[in-house]
């Protein structure tokens, strides 16, 4: 998944680098999620928690990159991780799913 990372830019000038989940980033996926509002991990989520657990963090970053991908976004010098979106797509791949979060502090930036 080494050609899946990216660095892009934002329709407003906002420069960032995307790449695929790994396993190994579970440590910072939970903590990204401490920076994304009550509102939106429910709108991300469809439920009112307010922290997320083990299981959506395994979900997150244990994808078997065809049927499901999450994709994760850095700051462009990689210190801080901003924003998630996840694709997942039925057995057949004909229909399929997105669900994206974004750090509250990088809202407005384009990135959604």
């Amino acid at each position: 998944m080494d050609d899946c990372n990216q660095h892009l830019t934002t329709r407003t000038g906002f420069r960032l680098h995307v790449r695929p989940a790994r396993p190994a980033d579970a440590g910072t996926v939970a903590e990204f999620f401490t920076h994304v509002t009550r509102e939106d991990l429910r709108f991300r989520f469809l439920t009112g928690l307010t922290v997320v657990g083990d299981s959506q963090i395994a979900a997150l970053t244990q994808v078997d990159h065809r049927q499901t991908e999450d994709f994760l976004a850095f700051t462009e010098d990689g210190s801080t991780m901003i924003a998630t979106a996840m694709l997942a797509c039925d057995a057949a791949m004909a229909r399929g799913e997105v669900a994206i979060a974004i750090h509250k502090n990088f809202k407005n930036k384009g990135l959604g």
